[in-house]
């Protein structure tokens, strides 16, 4: 069966489940963006002064769970049937996971090194991401990208553009996040 949606367009059952399943996935993306960088920056900011240096990187492991699942999910049922985020973002939540459970023991010496080397992966696999945005960006400009990639994805046209959002936001927040933690 099929939505009218005005004179011109008319919109099949499956394609508007995959509009409200893009608008779900873009609110997620968008809640995520400011989950993961009030947890960082509140991190940051308190320094953690009032529980000593336990918990510099326990925020990795919330955030950390979150893009794991979204990777499964993506490695599972699609769009991604490769997703380097299986990997990169478990040992992210491994790392933050040890920082939670690890107190101050955690910022030296091995459980450091794990942190830090956490960051770099996913700092690395997001920066493989932005790479991959430029260069679709200087192919198509940014008024064409939204819809060749809507099309390649089968998802609408502003998607890929808060997907973007989503990939250099995660990129800084893990340049700050290392930054940071070294």
């Amino acid at each position: 069966m099929a939505t009218k949606v005005n004179s011109d367009e008319i919109i099949d059952e499956d394609t508007q489940k995959d509009n409200n399943s893009a608008k779900i996935s873009a609110l997620l993306m968008l809640l995520c963006i400011v989950i993961s960088w009030l947890l960082s920056l509140g991190v940051i900011a308190s320094d953690w002064s009032s529980i000593g240096k336990a918990g510099r990187i326990a925020w990795l492991s919330p955030y950390c769970a979150f893009l794991w699942l979204w990777s499964l999910k993506n490695v599972m049922l699609g769009p991604l049937k490769k997703d380097l985020g299986i990997l990169t973002n478990l040992i992210g939540f491994i790392s933050g996971s040890l920082d939670l459970l690890g107190g101050e023991k955690t910022l030296s010496g091995g459980l450091h090194s794990l942190a830090v080397f956490s960051l770099i992966c996913l700092f690395l696999h997001w920066s493989f991401a932005v790479l991959i945005y430029v260069r679709i960006y200087r192919k198509h400009g940014i008024r064409g990208a939204g819809p060749e990639m809507g099309k390649k994805l089968s998802k609408p046209d502003w998607f890929f553009h808060v997907f973007a959002l989503h990939v250099f936001s995660g990129w800084a927040l893990w340049l700050v996040s290392l930054l940071w933690v070294m």
